[in-house]
């Protein structure tokens, strides 16, 4: 026994020893050497609170780990790390952990103001550094729990403008069978809420030897904007709003040859609510409900990408070009394409990724679209766009087979369906748009004519192709349509209009240029044309002058080049319709072809053989007009040859031309007339065959300025039968200024020219017997909105006109007058103030009332010096001496006598009441507006019109004429 004592007391011994060390000895050495680590390697302070180590077990507690960056501020820390040591690690040559938990670990990633991460010096090599001779091998270790509870991960980047702050909490990561022994693998779940606006989850199985990821990532983020905040701050564009979720299955290995794999597969993505806008804009510029990807496969190193379908739903866009004539979304992907070719100028050169997405749906989307470069400025809505688009590769040569459809403007639909390249760029799609509604182009017409677009429907259907560098560049074929068409003056009259035009067969080709259509036809086609009192054409009257249009872009001067090319086998007419009328006579002439047939064959820029005319048409009542020959359009002068008859026309309607030219007017009458016209190398010659049957002159028409025997040359020239046949003929060249046949062709030929009538409240009072300038004025008495009988009557005329042409709206001006209507109404507040006041004081009277509301605003003591002011003292007794006489000897009149001037006294005092009643102008506008509903409602009410046809415009203020006590306001007919 003895033998064996000394051997277990040394053994108990040094039990002893190691325990004591174990249980005080290391945990004194792990909190002075983890600081002083810390302090050697990374150059920086730590603390650690407290450790211990149970050497029997091999588990170590650490407790209250802080390390601090350099410059005092936190940049790691944890609560406790628990490390269980298995002894086993001694049999499995393997650093074997049964389990590592860490608690409470913070994080924090910082970036400084210069773009370094605060710790750059530690993952930068030191100068003089050996270099590692062979590959660094992961020691052997195998963990069987790893586990990391309610973490934090804070990041702060200075150099970001304005600086970026990111928190992600709870950090909890799960992970068993961690192992760098070969062959063995483990799983994973990591879990982080990033921000409280979304989580990431990443889960699966790894190895480390050989390496092997596989597994699932999936990423929400409840607030887009918050990312691209950080991650897209180069760029020119912010994200407003948006919420997002991607699942990423994939798999990571490296493969025997060393090379690192990486595969995504089932990907799928979607984006909800996203809105975005330029970094310098207040409003979003595009909104997207929703995006969805699925099918997603990502394969690396073979760098190349494929998705099965992306659909987006419900976009939208502002689209809008300035008044500097500028679109917004192309200034905005200048600035895009500048930013990012500054990152691919950046990035490391590397071979291209190749993708393809094999269909792509959009629906819902809308577009509101803007110019603003145009008065008033023009706006276009695009709503139920929908597209399909199949095979979307980076391969820009392959084409995309597209289907895209969408409403215009609420009425107009398209459809495109074809095929498209992007480079080099073709396309070759059939298209179909109808319903579009040509008034929306009403403010590019108003640059340059006065004219109004009021109604139109366009459509177009055929086949659209276009290929850069073929010949033709483009091409199309099919025909379209106008139809309802209407165009009026600045009146808001239509001057030209038809219910129907077809062009059929079209085949339009670009470089080289050409046009061929086999018919145009046009349907109830209407036109006016009108001489006005200057002999002007009133047509000409629509187009601004070049003082008046907008300024032209500059631009290089345009060559002259070769006219479009063109071919249109027909133009034809059915129940067409002219209005002539002209205003330059002594008396207005108006005249109308209705019913007329017509058409114009082979016309073309390039024959040589004319084009047949035909047309014919009823003229008034019972007269018919007819022409027919062969017309050169582009050449009339050099070679022509028209027949133009008349039959049967009232003569009576021709009384202004007779006024005009003879002094006479037509009481009754007919006439037939023949025009023949031919016309060869510029030189005319012509015959105007008339025949007048029982042609009855009326009486001289007061102040023509010709008179000519009339009556005699009517009487000797009829035959037995009452009739007059005349021949005038005419000869001459068409370029010799000197020739002249307008003042004998008025017995031959009707003019056929557009009608430009009068204002309209101007030929509203000639038809009503009311004059125009009074028609459109309705006056009130000041500071009132009462319409007088005198008014009231004016505007039961004009009802009665309006029924009987419904397309015709008014304009109603609410006016004031400063001076009169203000006067009016002080007067009437003032009234108003004295009748309340007067009822509070018990039926108090006037005098009394008038000094009480002037008390109100001024002291006793300025009472009393306005009742001193008429109150005279006794004059002292008169000088005797002769009265004084006046011019005719009568004695003069008596000074007032002595005392008190009440009248004055209370008149003065009523003016200084008066002037103190505040009229502002939103009384005065209130009293506008309820003269423009006194107007409407006049307009509108039993018995009259429309109130869809009456609108209010804004009050402005109106100068009563001089010596009137009445307000005008002011009638109008707007023109769109």
């Amino acid at each position: 026994m003895r033998r064996f004592g000394r051997p277990a007391k040394g053994l108990a011994a040094a039990f002893l020893a190691y325990g004591l060390f174990g249980f005080f000895g290391v945990p004194k050495i792990l909190r002075w050497q983890v600081p002083r680590m810390c302090r050697s390697y990374l150059a920086r302070e730590a603390t650690l609170r407290s450790a211990s180590f149970n050497p029997f077990t091999l588990r170590t507690r650490l407790d209250g780990f802080d390390l601090r960056d350099k410059d005092g501020s936190p940049l790691a820390s944890f609560d406790r790390l628990d490390v269980d040591l298995q002894s086993s690690s001694l049999f499995r040559r393997a650093w074997t952990f049964r389990r590592i938990r860490l608690v409470r670990p913070k994080v924090l990633g910082r970036i400084a103001t210069d773009g370094r991460p605060a710790v750059a010096d530690l993952l930068e090599p030191k100068a003089g550094a050996p270099q590692p001779g062979k590959e660094f091998k992961l020691p052997r270790a195998l963990i069987q729990d790893l586990d990391i509870d309610s973490g934090t991960v804070t990041f702060h980047d200075a150099s970001a403008d304005p600086a970026f702050d990111s928190t992600w909490e709870p950090l909890n990561v799960r992970v068993s069978g961690l192992s760098t022994i070969p062959d063995r693998s483990g799983d994973h779940v990591i879990t982080v809420g990033i921000e409280g606006r979304g989580e990431a989850r990443w889960s699966g199985r790894m190895s480390m030897q050989p390496l092997r990821l596989e597994g699932r990532l999936d990423l929400a983020l409840r607030h887009v904007d918050r990312a691209w905040q950080y991650g897209g701050r180069a760029y020119p564009i912010v994200v407003t709003s948006g919420e997002s979720h991607i699942s990423l299955p994939y798999l990571i290995e490296k493969r025997a040859d060393g090379v690192l794999r990486f595969e995504a597969h089932d990907v799928t993505f979607d984006a909800t609510d996203l809105a975005a806008r330029p970094r310098d804009a207040s409003d979003d510029w595009v909104r997207i409900a929703k995006v969805d990807l699925t099918g997603g496969r990502v394969l690396w190193p073979e760098r190349s990408a494929e998705v099965a379908a992306v659909r987006i739903t419900k976009p939208s866009a502002n689209v809008w070009r300035a008044e500097d004539r500028k679109v917004n979304w192309l200034e905005w992907f200048d600035r895009f394409k500048e930013a990012g070719a500054n990152a691919k100028r950046d990035a490391v050169a590397a071979p291209p990724w190749k993708g393809v997405c094999h269909v792509v749906d959009v629906t819902g989307g809308s577009f509101h679209v803007e110019d603003r470069a145009v008065t008033p400025k023009s706006v276009l809505t695009v709503s139920e766009l929908a597209s399909h688009v199949e095979n979307v590769t980076s391969e820009p040569s392959s084409p995309l087979t597209t289907r895209i459809s969408a409403t215009v403007n609420g009425s107009a639909t398209t459809t495109t369906v074809g095929t498209v390249v992007i480079r080099p760029p073709a396309v070759d799609v059939a298209v179909e748009f109808s319903g579009f509604e040509i008034n929306a182009l009403q403010p590019y017409l108003s640059e340059y004519s006065r004219a109004q677009l009021q109604s139109g429907a366009v459509s177009l259907n055929g086949r659209l192709v276009y290929r850069d560098g073929g010949k033709p560049v483009m091409s199309f074929e099919g025909r379209t349509a106008l139809d309802g068409f209407s165009l009026a003056d600045p009146d808001g009259r239509p001057v030209l209009s038809w219910s129907g035009m077809a062009v059929e067969n079209i085949r339009l080709a670009l470089a080289p240029n050409r046009f061929r259509a086999n018919s145009i036809a046009l349907n109830k086609l209407f036109g006016q044309i009108l001489i006005d009192k200057d002999r002007k054409l009133g047509l000409l009257k629509l187009f601004k002058e070049k003082s008046d249009a907008p300024p032209a872009a500059a631009t290089a001067p345009e060559t002259p080049g070769a006219p479009f090319p063109f071919e249109i086998a027909s133009i034809r007419l059915h129940d067409a319709e002219v209005d002539y009328g002209d205003e330059s006579l002594i008396l207005p002439f108006r005249t109308r072809i209705h019913a007329a047939e017509g058409s114009l064959t082979d016309l073309s820029s390039k024959s040589a053989g004319g084009s047949r005319l035909a047309f014919e048409g009823r003229v008034d009542e019972h007269g018919t007009t007819k022409t027919e020959g062969t017309l050169r359009v582009f050449d009339p002068y050099a070679a022509s040859d028209i027949h133009v008859g008349f039959r049967n026309v009232e003569m009576n309607t021709l009384t202004p031309y007779t006024a005009e030219f003879a002094g006479y007017s037509i009481k009754e009458g007919r006439l037939d007339l023949a025009v023949d016209y031919q016309i060869h190398n510029r030189a005319l010659l012509g015959n105007h065959k008339l025949t007048a049957t029982q042609l009855t002159l009326g009486p001289k028409v007061d102040g023509a300025k010709t008179s000519l025997p009339l009556r005699l040359a009517v009487a000797l020239l009829k035959d037995s039968e009452g009739k007059i046949d005349v021949e005038v003929p005419i000869e001459g060249s068409v370029d010799d200024p000197e020739f002249g046949y307008r003042k004998v062709i008025w017995t031959a030929f009707k003019r056929i020219m557009v009608n430009v009538t009068t204002a309209p409240f101007r030929f509203l009072g000639r038809v009503m017997g009311v004059k125009g300038d009074d028609l459109e004025m309705v006056s009130f008495d000041a500071g009132r909105s009462v319409l007088l009988p005198p008014e009231q009557e004016k505007l039961q005329k004009l009802v009665e006109a309006l029924k009987s042409r419904p397309e015709l709206v008014l304009q109603v001006g609410g006016r004031f007058d400063q001076v009169s209507d203000t006067a009016a109404l002080r007067v009437d507040k003032l009234d108003a103030l004295i009748a309340s006041r007067r009822e509070s004081m018990g039926d108090a009277d006037i005098d009394a009332v008038l000094e009480a509301l002037y008390l109100e605003s001024h002291s006793p003591e300025e009472r009393e010096a306005l009742r001193q002011k008429h109150t005279s003292a006794p004059d002292s007794p008169p000088t005797p001496g002769p009265p004084a006489k006046t011019k005719r000897g009568k004695k003069p009149a008596p000074p007032p006598p002595p005392g008190f001037d009440a009248a004055g006294y209370f008149d003065e005092m009523r003016t200084i009441l008066l002037e103190a009643q505040a009229v502002g102008d939103e009384d005065l506008a209130a009293l506008a507006q309820a003269r423009s509903a006194a107007i409407a409602a006049a307009l509108t009410g039993e018995g009259g019109i429309e109130t869809a046809r009456v609108t209010a415009t804004e009050v402005q203020p109106v100068k009563k004429n001089e010596g009137q006590s009445l307000v005008p306001c002011q009638l109008a007919m707007p023109v769109d």
